[in-house]
C-alpha cells in the first residue's frame, strides 16, 4: 500500500481515505458477523491461527491501525499527525447482538481507519463502523485488508490484500528488506513520501538546509530554485524582493553555484532583470507567472527584457495541479512573447532573425543548457 501511494499515486493529490487495514480485526468481526460467535471465543482461535499476537491490545484495541493510519495520512497528504490525538475505539465492546441489528438494517459492521483532509486540518479516525452490504468494503472477508482512496485525478480506487498471518506478514518484511538492500547496492537512500509539501516554519532549519543545498548545488555546479516574488497569502512581499539575495549571489562560496528565480519574481520583474545582468549566475524563471499575471502578460515580458540579456531568461509551465493550465501557460507565454518581440522588431531594437534567436533560447535552449539536457 506505501508503494501504491509513494509512486503509483505520485502525481495525484488525495483527498480522502477510508478502509480496513488490520487484518486482526476484520478476521474477529467477519467471524462474529457470519457464525454469531462471542468476540472472546473469536478472539482466542485468531491466537491459534497466528492472526492475533499473545497481548493482542494492539490489534483489538484499535492502537495498530491508528499508527498505520498516521503512516497513510503523512504519504497522503503531506503531514505528521500525533497518534495520540487520533480518536481511537476498538472492537472489545461488540456483541453478536449488535451484528444481527446492523444485518436488519442492511449493513456490515467493519474496522475502519478513516482520514480526510479539510480546510481546517486534518479528519482522522479509527473506529468500527457500519458500512452498507453493497459496498465493496462490506464484502471484504477474514483477515484481508482493503482501503479504499479517492484522488482528484484518478478518482476512487481500492486496493486489496492480506492483512495478518504468518506468510504475509514474512512477505512484507522481506519485501522491505529487499527494497532496503537495493537502495544500499545503489547508493540510494530510497524514495521520498509522496505530497512531503507541508511548509517548514523553522527558520534555523530553513536556512541550515538552504545553506546544505547551495553548497551541493556549488560542488556539483547544479542550477538551484528560488521562489521569490508572489506566492502563499502570508507571505509578506517586502522580504519577497529578489534584491535581499544579493549577499548570495555576491558570496565567493556560491559562484559556481546557479541561482534559478522563479516566477519572475513578480512584482519584482525588473528587480530581477537587474540581478540576471549583473551577475553571471543568476537566471530568471518566468514560470507560474504566467498564466495568473494574465492581461499583465506582455508587460512581463517587456520588463523582463529591459534589463536581462535573453540568454539570461527561461520559460516554464511549472508544477501546477490542474493540467490544463499547463496548456493555457504554453499558449499565452508564447502569446505574451511573440506579441513583444514584434514590438521589439517594429522599434528596430531586433531585426527578424534576432527576434526568433531570442525565442529559441528564451522558449528551450537556454533551459536545455544550463539543466544540461538534450532537446
Amino acid at each position: 500500500m506505501i508503494r501504491a501511494l509513494r509512486e503509483g499515486l505520485a502525481s495525484d493529490r488525495v483527498q480522502r481515505i477510508f478502509g480496513i487495514v488490520n487484518g486482526t480485526s476484520n478476521y474477529i468481526l467477519s467471524e462474529m458477523a457470519g457464525k454469531g460467535r462471542a468476540f472472546a471465543e473469536v478472539l482466542a482461535d485468531a491466537q491459534k491461527l497466528g492472526y492475533a499476537e499473545a497481548d493482542p491490545t494492539l490489534d483489538v484495541g484499535g492502537g495498530d491501525a491508528a499508527h498505520k493510519l498516521a503512516i497513510l495520512i503523512m504519504l497522503c497528504f503531506g503531514t505528521t499527525i500525533d497518534v495520540g490525538k487520533i480518536f481511537v475505539e476498538g472492537i472489545q465492546r461488540l456483541d453478536p447482538i449488535d451484528f444481527e441489528y446492523a444485518d436488519r438494517f442492511g449493513y456490515v459492521i467493519k474496522p475502519l481507519v478513516i482520514a480526510a483532509e479539510h480546510e481546517s486540518g486534518i479528519e482522522a479516525r479509527v473506529h468500527p463502523a457500519m458500512v452498507p452490504k453493497n459496498w465493496l468494503l462490506a464484502s471484504v472477508p477474514g483477515a484481508k485488508n482493503a482501503l479504499y482512496v479517492d484522488s482528484y485525478a484518478l478518482g476512487p480506487s481500492l486496493y486489496y490484500g492480506a492483512g495478518a498471518g504468518m506468510m504475509p506478514t514474512a512477505m512484507a518484511v522481506v519485501s522491505d528488506l529487499n527494497e532496503v538492500c537495493r537502495n544500499i547496492q545503489a547508493g540510494s537512500t530510497g524514495h521520498m513520501p509522496v505530497r512531503s509539501y507541508r511548509r517548514l516554519a523553522d527558520k534555523p532549519l530553513n536556512d541550515y538546509l538552504v545553506l546544505r543545498a547551495l553548497e551541493v548545488a556549488e560542488k556539483q555546479q547544479l542550477p538551484i530554485q528560488f521562489h521569490t516574488g508572489f506566492g502563499d497569502a502570508d507571505l509578506d512581499m517586502l522580504l519577497a524582493n529578489p534584491l535581499h539575495m544579493r549577499p548570495l549571489f555576491e558570496s565567493g562560496q556560491y559562484k559556481h553555484a546557479p541561482f534559478v528565480l522563479l516566477h519572475a519574481s513578480y512584482p519584482y520583474v525588473r528587480e530581477l532583470g537587474y540581478l540576471a545582468s549583473l551577475y553571471s549566475n543568476v537566471w530568471m524563471d518566468v514560470g507560474l507567472a504566467i498564466p495568473y499575471v494574465t492581461l499583465d502578460i506582455p508587460a512581463l515580458w517587456r520588463q523582463a527584457f529591459s534589463l536581462a540579456p535573453t540568454s539570461k531568461v527561461l520559460f516554464s509551465t511549472d508544477a501546477y495541479s490542474i493540467p490544463e493550465i499547463f496548456w493555457l501557460a504554453a499558449r499565452w507565454g508564447r502569446w505574451g512573447l511573440a506579441q513583444v518581440l514584434d514590438e521589439l522588431i517594429a522599434l528596430g531594437a531586433f531585426n527578424r532573425d534576432e527576434a526568433l534567436d531570442a525565442a529559441r533560447q528564451i522558449l528551450g535552449e537556454n533551459s536545455a543548457k544550463l539543466y544540461q539536457v538534450e532537446l
